[in-house]
């Protein structure tokens, strides 16, 4: 098993934020919380994508650019209020899973 760097390390920890903050905000959020999730969610991606765009690894890059596409502070993708939980849910799920991957 390959070791793993401190910078490795942190980069996986903060999928594991990211995914938390995405399903933390299933619930009823005051809307600081939600804009603040999705700076933060946005940024993680980002810095995910810089990660996995080196190793040529091209589904966890598809992946990262979507969640960075859907969660963008600026824009807002998602309409309806029932739909944004489903898609938290899923979200979140996929951004732990990727912790536990270590993809």
């Amino acid at each position: 098993m390959a070791k793993i760097t401190s910078q490795r390390q942190a980069l996986l920890y903060s999928r594991l934020l990211a995914g938390f903050l995405v399903m933390a905000a299933c619930f009823s959020v005051p809307s600081g919380f939600e804009r603040f999730m999705k700076i933060m969610v946005t940024l993680i991606a980002i810095l995910n994508i810089m990660s996995v765009h080196k190793k040529h690894d091209y589904g966890p890059l598809y992946f990262f650019i979507v969640t960075a596409l859907v969660y963008n502070p600026f824009i807002r993708i998602i309409p309806a209020d029932e739909i944004s939980i489903l898609i938290n849910l899923l979200f979140g799920t996929m951004l732990v899973l990727s912790w536990w991957r270590r993809w």
